[in-house]
């Protein structure tokens, strides 16, 4: 597929999963061609044998592909005249994690712990918010026409703020695919292991609502075309599911099926004390980063294959929307990020990102409507109310915005506690954040 001279800028391109997956899908999978990858990363080992594992994928393939690197996205040329900019960057983002866990364990012990949700969810997103804001900025001067393509956490809040500040943005994570493993373990005794290939032959699942917080409201059989829902329901009810207590509750409490799992919804609900402490197993551990950049630089030399290199590819597919948009390939996708201009979610704000399914016809984005149960919809409702506080207080440095965000946050068990270890976040992380007043 001919890519007319394409410039794709990745910042957070040393991701020991997405940036390779990227490489991989771009070059292997569509078939692109005369693609410029502009990759940034502050870590140098990890973008040069990212650079490097992308060099040898174009050989092997017979892609006209050229790979350059920079340490920074104020590089000259690493933004440059890019036509889509795809950011999945996260800095320091287990340190991080582990300094807020040090602020609440001393200020609210009582408040659980968690990745979006409560004191260190609102942190995490003012840290990535303004990240992405800077990136904005520097978009709106260098490649003014470029399209966000954005994976980075809190997802729907930094693909919020990003379009409020004119940046055309759309939001890629597939969590909620780990259905099909519940769905595998749930009817055959046996989880399947992604990408879940027998599974997803077997069902047919439509997410609808937010970012880690989605509901599928049929549960489809493709053999018999029967929904499968009602009996996974009343599973549930009996407490014989998917060892998944919390979501499975709220299932049955709302009549359609909460994904992904409980680690990722309870962000969104009220959660128990003591929730998810110290620990921050996303996105791999040092080791692990170390070990994935040495296969790379294995594959990069020709001694093990990219399956080899790379087990787990990432479930989000950027470049297959960007062969949509930018060259008018027909694509379909299990499911889109995007603003609910179009209602997809009826009854949220049309400024809210939302996750559904969407096809791209002409190089047009059509997203599909999932109405949900009115129970489903207020939980969403609450969720992106919160999202909107903060977008709102990151928007205008405000601290009275802040505490409001404690006050929605439906994690939160004392907002005056949680308001007081918010700021003093914002404190120990001075050095990634604006001022606050």
């Amino acid at each position: 597929m001919s890519s007319s001279s394409l410039k794709v800028s990745v910042i957070g391109a040393g991701s020991h999963v997405f940036g390779s997956s990227l490489l991989h899908e771009a070059l292997v999978e569509l078939k692109l061609d005369a693609v410029a990858f502009h990759l940034v990363d502050p870590n140098p080992g990890a973008l040069e044998a990212m650079a490097a594992f992308g060099r040898t994928l174009a050989k092997r393939t017979g892609r006209n592909a050229s790979f350059h690197t920079h340490a920074s996205w104020d590089d000259a040329g690493a933004l440059d005249g890019a036509d889509l900019v795809v950011h999945s960057a996260a800095p320091e983002l287990a340190r991080r994690y582990g300094m807020d866990c040090d602020v609440m364990e001393s200020l609210c012990p009582e408040e659980a712990i968690l990745e979006f949700g409560g004191v260190a969810g609102i942190s995490y997103s003012l840290r990535q918010i303004h990240l992405v804001e800077k990136l904005c900025r520097q978009m709106q001067i260098r490649c003014p026409s470029a399209r966000l393509f954005c994976t980075a956490n809190p997802l729907p809040r930094v693909c919020q703020f990003a379009r409020a500040m004119g940046v055309d943005t759309i939001g890629f994570c597939s969590a909620w695919l780990e259905g099909f493993s519940f769905l595998s373990r749930f009817f055959s005794g046996t989880p399947e292991d992604d990408p879940w290939t027998e599974a997803r032959r077997r069902w047919r699942l439509e997410p609808g609502g937010l970012n880690h917080f989605v509901w599928a409201t049929r549960v489809e059989e493709r053999s018999t075309g029967r929904d499968v829902l009602p009996e996974l329901l009343g599973a549930f009810a009996k407490g014989s599911g998917c060892g998944q207590p919390l979501g499975e509750a709220q299932s049955v409490r709302c009549g359609a099926w909460l994904l992904p799992n409980d680690h990722h919804v309870r962000d969104f609900l009220p959660t128990p004390r003591g929730t998810h402490r110290r620990e921050y197993p996303m996105h791999g551990s040092p080791a692990q980063r170390r070990e994935a950049v040495e296969l790379l630089l294995r594959a990069a030399r020709g001694e093990i294959s990219f399956k080899e290199a790379v087990p787990h590819p990432s479930w989000e597919k950027p470049m297959r929307v960007a062969a949509g948009l930018l060259l008018g390939a027909p694509v379909e996708l299990d499911s889109l990020n995007l603003p609910n201009s179009r209602g997809q979610i009826p009854g949220l704000p049309s400024s809210v990102f939302v996750e559904t399914p969407c096809e791209i016809r002409d190089g047009n984005l059509c997203p599909q409507s999932i109405p949900l149960p009115p129970p489903a919809l207020e939980a969403c409702l609450r969720a992106a109310e919160t999202t909107q506080a903060i977008v709102e207080a990151a928007q205008s440095r405000s601290l009275a915005g802040l505490r409001r965000c404690c006050e929605l946050d439906p994690t939160v068990r004392s907002p005056e506690k949680a308001f007081t270890a918010l700021k003093e976040c914002l404190r120990v992380h001075e050095d990634l954040l604006p001022v606050y007043s």
